[in-house]
């Protein structure tokens, strides 16, 4: 047989290569991949540079904003299905799988009495020209009541929303405006080639390498979090604001020049109000956050190493998910339910411990006080009473 010349394999791993690095430089540059490390925080930057009103009107926004925390389940089992493959002989042949059925999803946010602004007081950038910022969020309980609180909210959910074999849970901290990496020209003026079109032009002809060290001399790079303190209480304080209602952004506004260039801000009314709030006393308990066990203490300003624990209960918590081979499929499929196989996480374990429920429709003839039998997704035989108010052809939950 003619093989391809060593010239040809060149080529093509010329190409492939380029691909790759193409790929790094412009294509994956989200968050999570920015993140692991696998894409370009160049890019992000350059795609999101303000003038220093912007990047000014940017933190107080963030910083004014309340925080949302939105929980998400999905309830699934798993399926013994065939299918069809070749085996690699000309023939086929039948091989069984493990397919994903997910037969419930819900969202709901937990409920907090009120929260305050903690974050990052970025400090001394009087002769800084240009300047990154890395933004994370971050989450903070005002005390122990807090975070016990939470956790029934979490726990309370997941129950009510149990209605599978298998249940995955996600929780995800949402504040307004938010982006991870932002480029502020300090000094108003945006250099000429610092823009998202020239490095791309750049990182086309293989210099984005050339471009990212260029761009890190010209900046001063700084992490900032924006932290939410939030307390299961009602406190009474003009920097303490309700569940899911935004402070006064022109406080924020007045601060965050204040902490940018050490002075304050040009327009009276905005100082004013920041002035205002300069000396406020914060009421027990906002005033010091509770840190549950085997965190550390978060930081409070920009020179301070910060934590990267995340709050117990999750703002990310997942079941496993499928086993190797498994596909996800819609619901409805009329095979039985079969779990995974092999030995259970704790997650798992835990999902054990949380009641569970089935959707059970009151049949032709059923009335209040009845007892019918069903079935759950999990192949129990089970009875129930169908409960006052319920009538031929509704639906009502029940849990067991």
């Amino acid at each position: 047989p003619a093989y391809p010349q060593p010239a040809t394999w060149s080529i093509v791993l010329f190409i492939l290569t380029y691909i790759a690095y193409l790929c790094e430089a412009l294509l994956c540059v989200c968050a999570p991949c920015v993140k692991c490390g696998f894409g370009s925080s160049t890019c992000r930057y350059v795609s999101n540079v303000m003038s220093d009103t912007a990047a000014e009107g940017f933190i107080a926004k963030l910083m004014a904003a309340a925080p949302v925390f939105v929980m998400n389940v999905e309830c699934y089992h798993y399926e013994t299905r065939t299918r069809t493959v070749s085996d690699g002989n000309g023939g086929t042949r039948t091989e069984t799988y493990q397919a994903k059925v997910v037969t419930w999803s819900a969202t709901d946010h937990i409920v907090y009495s009120s929260w305050m602004d903690r974050s990052t007081k970025v400090t001394g950038l009087q002769s800084v020209k240009l300047m990154k910022m890395k933004l994370e969020k971050k989450l903070e309980y005002a005390d122990e009541a807090t975070y016990h609180e939470f956790e029934r909210q979490r726990m309370h959910f997941r129950a009510m929303n149990n209605f599978d074999v298998h249940q995955g849970y996600s929780e995800t901290m949402e504040i307004e405006g938010f982006t991870s990496h932002v480029l502020a020209a300090l000094n108003g003026v945006v250099p000429k080639n610092v823009s998202k079109k020239m490095y791309i032009i750049v990182s086309v002809f293989c210099g984005s390498y050339f471009y990212r060290v260029w761009l890190d001399k010209l900046c001063h790079a700084t992490d900032v979090n924006i932290r939410k303190r939030v307390s299961a209480q009602t406190i009474d304080s003009p920097l303490v604001f309700g569940y899911e209602t935004a402070g006064n952004q022109n406080i924020f506004l007045g601060l965050t020049y204040q902490n940018f260039y050490g002075t304050a801000h040009p327009d009276a009314n905005i100082a004013q109000a920041a002035q205002a709030v300069q000396n406020v006393p914060t009421a027990v308990p906002m005033a010091t956050a509770f840190v549950p066990q085997g965190e550390g203490a978060a930081a409070e300003s920009a020179n301070i190493p910060k934590t990267d624990g995340a709050p117990p209960g999750g703002l990310k918590h997942e079941e496993p998910d499928n086993p190797a081979g498994s596909a996800a499929s819609p619901a409805g499929s009329p095979s039985a339910p079969a779990p995974p196989s092999g030995a259970s996480s704790p997650a798992a374990n835990a999902q054990s411990q949380l009641p569970r429920g089935v959707a059970v429709s009151c049949p032709p003839g059923g009335a209040p006080g009845q007892r019918i039998s069903f079935r759950t997704p999990d192949g129990t035989n089970l009875s129930a009473q169908i409960p006052e108010g319920v009538a031929e052809g509704q639906t009502f939950i029940v849990h067991y």
